[in-house]
């Protein structure tokens, strides 16, 4: 297969110094013109893959510098990208379509996911046990995929974002419910339902302590299993589509700026569990983030877009 290389471009779009220990810096890679990227997972600080519609998969093993397209273009939208090291991958998307690699992306395979359902997240806990959301369903796996159960299937339900802590903690967002199982998935209780926005991404960092986000530039933090939930205010008016912690008080926001007459994008940062946010703005509306331990994460979006967000010391 011919390989496409994306170069790296290195424009510095914004700096700021918040608490005057450190500076931001965002740097852009442009890829696929006219192609939504709707995921993007790192492995590492060097290794990582991002998928969207047109049948786009790329990878870089460089932390962004260049990306490869391992596929050929097509007609398929895919939503969702996680890998548990740097051979074992798995991308969910429209028609329950779900992709599986052993060898880092070279080869994909499909598996049966049972279900005709567009599936919008997919996240494995460890090579066997993995769970995909969707349109109103949940989907389970313990054996790497080979074999997909149902273990949740309500039509009212619209479901975005998946997070697991550990096999038997894990919570999913969508529409205007969060729900929560403590037994692998066997059983889901609504924890919070009839949210006045619709919610999109959730994640936590330990069994207690949570955030999500949604319309409107809701943030919900939880630091007791999703039991309470206590809403942070961003002041502006946004679509958050994505949240990523680091730890319990490291964490980002992605999202759409809506309040001005060109659609934009919006990275929050957080350094005190949500307490303040800083915020950065791009050209581009920014749909998911990744960050690992923090210091160094990337985020992608429309237009192909994807930005490297990366913190040097002042």
């Amino acid at each position: 297969m011919k390989s496409i290389l994306y170069f790296f471009m290195l424009i510095p779009l914004l700096f700021t110094t918040p608490d005057n220990q450190f500076k931001t810096h965002i740097f852009k890679c442009n890829t696929i013109p006219d192609c939504n990227l709707n995921d993007l997972y790192f492995i590492n600080d060097q290794t990582g893959w991002t998928v969207g519609d047109k049948s786009a998969i790329l990878k870089t093993v460089n932390s962004g510098m260049t990306w490869e397209l391992t596929n050929e273009p097509g007609d398929i939208c895919y939503y969702a990208v996680h890998f548990v090291d740097e051979h074992f991958g798995w991308i969910a998307g429209e028609n329950g379509m779900i992709l599986h690699t052993t060898d880092g992306g070279k080869n994909w395979n499909p598996q049966n996911s049972d279900t005709e359902k567009w599936l919008y997240e997919i996240k494995f806990i460890d090579p066997d046990n993995g769970w995909a959301v969707g349109s109103g369903i949940i989907l389970h796996t313990s054996d790497g995929g080979t074999s997909w159960k149902t273990q949740l299937e309500n039509s009212t339900y619209g479901l975005y974002s998946v997070c697991f802590t550990d096999l038997k903690n894990g919570w999913v967002v969508g529409g205007n419910t969060i729900l929560h199982t403590s037994d692998g998935g066997e059983h889901w209780i609504v924890q919070k339902e009839n949210s006045p926005v619709c919610l999109y991404s959730a994640c936590f960092v330990d069994s207690l302590n949570g955030c999500v986000v949604g319309d409107y530039g809701h943030i919900l933090k939880t630091t007791d299993g999703g039991n309470n939930w206590q809403l942070v205010q961003s002041g502006r008016t946004i679509w958050l589509s994505s949240v990523c912690f680091c730890n319990r008080n490291v964490g980002y926001v992605a999202g759409v700026l809506y309040e001005d007459l060109s659609t934009k994008g919006i990275l929050l940062n957080t350094r005190d569990g949500g307490i303040q946010w800083t915020e950065e703005t791009v050209s581009t509306p920014l749909y998911t983030s990744c960050f690992g331990r923090g210091k160094c994460g990337w985020v992608d979006g429309a237009d192909g877009s994807i930005y490297k967000y990366l913190e040097t010391p002042d």
